[in-house]
């Protein structure tokens, strides 16, 4: 079993579990850093990495909505290779979403590839190969 440590990162006065995260598609390959939410049902891709990534926005392939504060954003559902440092790459499903939102880690499927261990209180989370 593989696993990493992450430090929390302050964002808006708080500590966030943010990752740093390679995605790549064909030719395409885009360096970020994603939340790992395990609030999150899906792993959402804001518009613009879709697009960096190669994508084709068409609202005919839009069959999904988001839910909860992005309700009213559609999306479509992608894959995409993922790389997070020493780990193993794997192949990340996302809801690919018409605005730009957050980059999310959500429970489908990052949190079915991975253990995540969440250590707020001594700043840390670690990310374990299953």
């Amino acid at each position: 079993m593989q696993k990493q440590k992450f430090n929390y990162t302050h964002q808006a006065n708080a500590l966030m579990p943010y990752v740093p995260l390679k995605l790549a598609r064909d030719r395409f390959l885009v360096q970020t850093h994603a939340l790992v939410d395990s609030g999150a049902e899906i792993n959402v891709l804001p518009y613009q990495l879709g697009i960096d990534l190669g994508f084709i926005w068409d609202n005919r392939k839009a069959c999904m909505s988001l839910g909860g504060a992005l309700s009213e954003v559609q999306a479509i559902p992608i894959v995409v290779a993922g790389f997070i440092d020493k780990l193993d790459p794997v192949t990340l499903a996302f809801a690919w979403a018409s605005s730009d939102t957050r980059l999310i880690l959500g429970q489908t499927n990052f949190f079915s590839l991975y253990h995540i261990c969440f250590f707020q209180d001594l700043g840390y989370f670690e990310i374990n190969t299953k």
